[in-house]
């Protein structure tokens, strides 16, 4: 894959009958513009690639391009300082935006300014990416069969004012009671009617019946107005296969003149015009749908909804009435993403809201805001009965199964309503008391609703809690280390294990890191917990050592926090130092959100570590947007291929590219590539055939405690 934007784009094969279409992508991450080139070259796209606005410039000024995909912030320049440099030369080049999760602002002004739709960075916008490019090229070439359409017609008229003798457009001569006297010969080729045909139905049967007030309104101004020219901007005309025609013309009274006596109709077809500009009317009422609803559900998106909820705000305070805001989220829906995949995540998304628009008024609305979360704006309230009776019914609905392919699902919803005034005067204040009532339901079982009152602070409460809970457990000594092998996928050797935090909780069992390491990371109470959990893992790892078991590395996930740390290396090289443990056999695990935060002194930690002898991974590696361009500037030893992708990689060609792509990019860089959740022989067959060398996965072995994984030691050595 190249990654130079100033070489000279490789023509690409695009798919038969199409255009070929070329897209200039304007993006300072050099990961995400060789990954969106995959992406556009399937499309049949011509690409080229430009990381700054001034290369963007250079490429224009020597290339024509179709599409120009626009990151509004660059290096150099900000998007709309671009659209300025180059708007002289090229000042009708269609663009598109893409933009990071939370600037859907700027983007819809990007959209003010012409931008034909916008893409955010998240964790769909390689799925999004390609479709909104695809509705890009097709918005283009309806826009350049509207202009050929354009052009057509002004050539036509510009032959019509050539001709001494009308042959384009249609001239009839009638009297008073709308006998045609002449009409010239083109009648046949627009409306299918010889001239005689035409003269003996008469001017009153050719013309629309609805549009007849308006064509005699005009008769009568030219009768008024003798040798004047009164304009007709839209009447129908009748087709002989049974059709109308729109048509523009112009009425004179020429009675007084000899040659003529008689009114003067000069008419043309604009059929195609009309239908033209109607098109183009649709595509224009699109873009704004776009910018103002969910492109999954086609519900209000968040943008609408505040809009709306304003609105109901303002109506209330003027009426005195009340405004219901029901906040719901679907409990565990995270299970049926991990369990089913996002297809039929997405799918139950689509049905809940298909069942949420049956459960209000006309005059209510309902949005998505996001993931699986929902909110209703109820107007007109003057009681809480009908509120209830709202929230009853989404729950009874929501209640029966959902058929999502050959799977039958049920699900619960939790709900949490907040009341204008009594809650509060503004939309956030509103929206905060809704999200706390919710999370109240939750906490006591989910699959109810609840009314937000003043005494409620679920979050501040379930933090309290969970703290004093952990505390507990770490003195306790309630807190465990499980090990995951990672292998060698030629030979089966075990070249390491991850190291995985659990927690044996006395009542509700085993603990996975997903359960508690939010809030351990709020209250502070992830320092301790990570400083322990590498300690241990170290301590166990030099037991082995001293055991007689073939020295590996342990690798151990760091949280972001204790990753910023300041005293992060010195407690390092303490713990080594404590357990005895060569640094070499310590790996520890980031994420490219980490390392993308004050680069500067990210680089420095590193480097630290690195020359302490500790190695660096980078975890979930695939799934950010800003870390491929900086890669060669960290001292990196290996890059783990997120499980996202491998768990489709047998079935999905964009998961099985982007994996391949990873493994080669690692490759040719010099670092160990490692694939986690590798769970099928399918997946463990790719991986082989692409030459990733290591592998963890339930396939080989499941995390396990440290009594268990010795049996699993002694069975490997």
């Amino acid at each position: 894959m190249s990654s130079s934007s100033s070489s000279k784009p490789e023509n690409i094969p695009h798919p038969q009958g199409k255009r070929e279409f070329s897209v200039l992508l304007v993006e300072d991450d050099q990961g995400i513009r060789n990954l969106a080139k995959i992406h556009l070259e399937r499309l049949g796209c011509r690409v080229l690639l430009a990381s700054s606005g001034r290369e963007a410039v250079d490429i224009l000024n020597e290339n024509a391009c179709d599409l120009m995909l626009l990151d509004f912030g660059l290096p150099d320049m900000t998007g709309h300082q671009l659209l300025d440099e180059i708007s002289p030369r090229h000042p009708h080049l269609p663009f598109l935006v893409t933009t990071g999760h939370g600037s859907e602002k700027v983007a819809v002004e990007f959209m003010k300014r012409g931008a034909l739709d916008y893409v955010i960075k998240d964790e769909s916008f390689w799925k999004n990416l390609p479709k909104a490019v695809e509705r890009a090229r097709d918005h283009l070439a309806m826009a350049r069969r509207l202009e050929k359409a354009k052009e057509a017609l002004r050539q036509s008229e510009e032959r019509y004012r050539a001709l001494t003798e009308n042959t384009n457009d249609v001239t009839v001569i009638f009297d008073d009671s709308f006998d045609v006297h002449y009409v010239s010969p083109s009648v046949e080729r627009v409306l299918g009617l010889t001239p005689t045909e035409f003269a003996a139905d008469g001017l009153i049967k050719a013309l629309h019946g609805s549009d007849l007030p308006l064509y005699k309104r005009a008769v009568e101004q030219a009768a008024a107005t003798a040798g004047e020219t009164v304009k007709i901007d839209n009447f129908r005309l009748h087709h002989q296969k049974d059709n109308w025609l729109n048509m523009e013309g112009q009425v004179t009274d020429l009675r007084h003149l000899a040659s003529v006596q008689g009114l003067v109709l000069n008419c043309r077809d604009i059929t195609d015009r009309i239908e033209a500009e109607n098109r183009l009317k649709e595509n224009q009422a699109r873009l704004k749908h776009l910018a103002h609803h969910d492109p999954l559900t086609n519900l209000p998106n968040r943008t609408l909804f505040k809009e709306r909820l304003n609105q109901a705000l303002a109506k209330a305070r003027r009426s005195g009435e009340q405004v219901a805001i029901v906040f719901l989220d679907l409990d565990r829906f995270k299970k049926i993403n991990d369990s089913l995949g996002h297809e039929a995540g997405d799918h139950l998304l689509k049905d809940v809201a298909s069942r949420l628009r049956t459960c209000i008024r006309q005059s209510d609305t309902v949005a998505r805001l996001g993931g699986d979360e929902f909110v209703l704006i109820l107007e007109d309230i003057t009681q809480p009965g009908p509120v209830i009776a709202v929230a009853n019914k989404i729950l009874s609905s929501l209640a029966q199964p959902f058929a999502i392919n050959d799977y039958e699902l049920y699900i619960t919803t939790s709900i949490g309503i907040s009341l204008f005034p009594t809650d509060g005067d503004e939309a956030t204040v509103l929206m905060k008391c809704a999200d706390v009532a919710m999370y109240r339901v939750k906490e006591q079982g989910r699959n109810n609703y609840q009314f937000y009152q003043p005494d409620m602070n679920a979050r501040a409460r379930e933090m309290l809690l969970m703290e004093s809970a952990l505390r507990k457990a770490l003195d306790n000594h309630e807190l465990d280390v499980f090990y995951q092998p990672q292998l060698d996928l030629a030979t089966g050797q075990l070249l390491g294990m991850e190291a995985m935090l659990r927690w044996i909780h006395p009542e509700q069992g085993t603990l996975c890191p997903r359960d508690f390491l939010a809030l351990a990371e709020e209250t502070g109470l992830i320092e301790p917990y990570g400083y322990w959990a590498i300690q241990e893992a170290c301590r166990q790892n030099k037991e082995w050592q001293e055991q007689g078991y073939q020295p590996v590395t342990v690798a151990i996930n760091i949280s972001q926090r204790l990753f910023h740390k300041a005293n992060l290396v010195v407690k390092i090289e303490e713990i080594l130092q404590q357990t005895g443990l060569a640094s070499e056999y310590l790996e520890l695990e980031i994420t490219e959100a980490m390392v993308m935060d004050d680069i500067k002194r990210v680089q420095a930690t590193m480097q630290e570590l690195h020359d302490m002898g500790v190695k660096l991974t980078l975890d979930d590696f695939g799934t950010g947007y800003s870390c491929l361009g900086q890669l060669k500037r960290f001292p990196l030893s290996k890059l783990k291929i997120d499980q996202n992708f491998i768990k489709d990689v047998a079935t999905s060609p964009d998961d099985a590219a982007i994996t391949a792509t990873i493994i080669a990019l690692g490759r040719g860089m010099h670092l160990d590539v490692i694939a986690e959740g590798v769970e099928t022989p399918e997946q463990l067959r790719f991986l082989r055939e692409h030459q990733c060398r290591q592998a963890q996965g339930f396939l080989f072995c499941h995390p396990l405690p440290p009594e268990q994984l010795t049996h699993f030691l002694d069975k490997n050595a």
